[in-house]
């Protein structure tokens, strides 16, 4: 069973680990560390498996604010990497589905901004 609130694979691993990773993947390749980057996508892909491991755990019906974090951590790796170069079971992406159309989740949507 996983516990969003405490689990530190998700708390640390997941959000901060993407926040990095894109910031760095902005920065000129001079001014990047392989070593970082490889931690951070190793990060992710550590979160996503627990958060596959404990997939049961995770209530739609009654979600808490960990479980949504959860969501919108998912949802915001699917924004920043369209290109699926982190792999989500389709266990995961069906229990995703059913949390998108929540209020919270509509109303926290990442959409960028016309240019």
């Amino acid at each position: 069973m996983i516990n969003p609130w405490t689990d530190a694979a998700l708390r640390d691993g997941m959000m901060s680990s993407t926040g990095r990773l894109y910031a760095d993947s902005k920065r000129p390749e001079t001014e990047r560390s392989d070593f970082v980057m490889d931690r951070q996508r190793a990060a992710v892909h550590a979160s996503i498996d627990a958060l596959e491991a404990g997939i049961s755990s995770l209530a739609t019906d009654r979600p808490d604010i960990g479980t949504l974090s959860v969501a919108a951590a998912l949802e915001y790796v699917d924004f920043r990497w369209p290109d699926g170069c982190f792999a989500v079971s389709d266990d995961l992406r069906h229990w995703m589905a059913g949390m998108a159309n929540r209020p919270a989740m509509l109303a926290t949507r990442y959409h960028l901004l016309p240019v």
